[in-house]
């Protein structure tokens, strides 16, 4: 029988695999798993879901780079949970490789001409906002969920405020081009609306649109 001795790298490569994989917080904690995959199917993302347990100083949390890690695993690929994310990516693109888009519109309707309390949202009653459209044949309808009395300011330019645009890509999941809002119910558009309002935003550190919303209308009441 020969006699198996010394260092033998691809065994030892497989053994450490696996160890690191039985030890990743994830697959080690089930229910910390279940937690971040129901935000995830929520529509967080992974910046969101790892700073949001930061926020809440959770006894047991992840940081992003510990859930992208895990979704581009081999569990994570073979359920598929790259198509939860925002844009969808099959795979991982570095951040450095990513171009920035050039300016659609002239300076001349540019947001930097608001005033200062608007731009720094200092003031609560001012808004930022957009048109999502749909295709051309499902007509012009449009959805601004937001009572009259509760806003003083509207601005455009979505491309100008990347909170407007990121709201609008993820919106896009449920609120497809070709999706026709026309036979959309009241609840089917509060379904929408709660769940990007119950999605923690890094401008309101980590705090979601609606617990914001709740303590400002609190002090206005005031």
């Amino acid at each position: 029988m020969p006699k198996c001795d010394g260092y033998y790298g691809a065994a030892a490569h497989l053994m450490q695999t696996d160890r690191r994989t039985r030890q990743r917080k994830l697959i080690k904690h089930p229910s910390l798993c279940e937690r971040v995959m129901a935000h995830l199917k929520d529509g967080w993302a992974p910046e969101q879901i790892g700073n949001r347990m930061r926020q809440e100083c959770a006894a047991l949390r992840v940081c992003q780079e510990t859930i992208y890690r895990y979704i581009y695993s081999k569990e994570g690929m073979r359920n598929e949970l790259w198509w939860y994310l925002p844009l969808h990516r099959k795979n991982r693109t570095p951040r450095r490789a990513r171009k920035p888009q050039k300016p659609k519109f002239d300076l001349d309707v540019s947001i930097i001409f608001r005033p200062d309390d608007v731009a720094h949202r200092r003031q609560f009653g001012h808004w930022e906002g957009d048109l999502m459209l749909f295709e051309q044949k499902l007509g012009q309808t449009n959805v601004t969920p937001l009572g009259t009395s509760l806003r003083d300011t509207l601005s455009g330019n979505a491309w100008q405020k990347g909170t407007v645009e990121n709201t609008n890509r993820r919106a896009r999941r449920w609120l497809p081009r070709k999706r026709d809002i026309r036979s959309m119910t009241d609840q089917d558009i509060k379904e929408i609306s709660d769940r990007l309002n119950n999605t923690p935003r890094k401008c309101l550190g980590w705090k979601t649109p609606a617990e914001v919303f709740r303590e400002k209308m609190l002090v206005e009441m005031r």
